[in-house]
């Protein structure tokens, strides 16, 4: 069942407040990645009226579309947004646990982000 858009809303400003423009990684104080991010048709979390997701809730992050795993650009890219969602470390995955889910999909060069409860 689709989560409704307000996390994603609330996601995409997060993201937009901090990388908006340009964002990267960098370690031993050297750039690793950097990459620009850009929003089409963004709606505020105050224009839906349904459930919000808890804080602390670790997503289940999915990628899909062949490019993730074929064009380096990409790789980097789902390297860099798993680790900007990234949690602590688990052993397990109970299912029954399992909350929420981020689902990041490229298709005619776009990447589209979605939320599931």
């Amino acid at each position: 069942m689709p989560l409704c858009p307000p996390l994603l809303s609330i996601m995409l400003a997060i993201l937009l407040k901090i990388l908006f423009n340009f964002s990267g990684r960098t370690f031993d104080h050297q750039l690793l990645d950097m990459f620009e991010f850009g929003l089409e048709d963004y709606k505020p979390i105050k224009d839906f009226k349904c459930e919000k997701i808890s804080s602390g809730i670790k997503p289940c992050i999915i990628f899909v579309g062949e490019v993730f795993e074929q064009k380096e650009d990409m790789i980097r890219l789902r390297n860099f947004l798993t680790d900007f969602f990234h949690r602590e470390q688990i052993d397990a995955v109970s299912l029954q646990g399992l909350e929420h889910a981020l689902v990041f999909t490229a298709h005619d060069g776009k990447v589209y982000l979605r939320s599931y409860r």
